[in-house]
């Protein structure tokens, strides 16, 4: 459900968007600053593949309009989360944490004059570490945690996504991340009601 507020109330937008059975749809929701695009994931879609799916709000219409669908494969569970990355919508990223021998797996795609493409390559995390489960984004930056407790942010450098920061294990497994507006400080949630703020460099 999507809602917007008119000055008194809050208003429902369009028709509920409805996944398939078991597909899990709203999983890992994300929106663009100005609330014109809505990023919905759906984890246990396909048989546990998973799916993404970006939308655009249509006055016209007064409906959300699909620009980019993602399919998951290979059990991956696309759609764990999800994060735009730009004030503009134009850049998205999904994580599927089951994929490979739980290493886990983040796609990021940009908008180039209304064509979607894959930025760079796929994520993989190392063997456990389930990387997707939590994943954060701002400036074109992008930031997620792992099931065996570190966090690593990463920028699009040269035509590939490089790690600018990260830290050792903290012993637990994160389970939410967030990076501020301008993408210099990241706050990493943990299992035992902790967390930690680092500023970067």
């Amino acid at each position: 459900y999507t809602y917007e507020f008119d000055g008194t109330d809050w208003q429902q937008m369009a028709e509920p968007l409805v996944g398939a059975t078991g597909s899990k749809l709203g999983s890992a929701i994300d929106m663009s600053n100005d609330g014109s695009r809505l990023l919905v994931g759906a984890p246990f879609a396909r048989q546990g593949d998973g799916s993404c799916y970006y939308y655009e709000w249509n006055e016209g219409t007064s409906t959300w309009d699909n620009i980019l669908p993602v399919p998951g494969e290979n059990g991956e569970a696309l759609g764990t989360s999800v994060a735009i990355m730009s004030d503009d919508g134009g850049t998205v990223a999904f994580g599927g944490s089951n994929y490979g021998n739980d290493q886990g797996i983040i796609k990021v795609y940009s908008d180039f004059g209304g064509l979607f493409i894959q930025l760079g390559s796929d994520i993989v995390g190392l063997e456990n570490q389930k990387i997707g489960t939590t994943l954060a984004g701002a400036q074109g930056r992008i930031a997620f945690g792992t099931e065996t407790g570190s966090f690593h942010v990463y920028d699009f450098i040269g035509g590939s996504w490089t790690e600018v920061a990260g830290g050792p294990s903290l012993g637990e497994p994160v389970v939410s991340i967030a990076l501020s507006e301008d993408g210099s400080t990241v706050v990493v949630g943990l299992g035992s009601q902790e967390s930690v703020v680092y500023e970067l460099a």
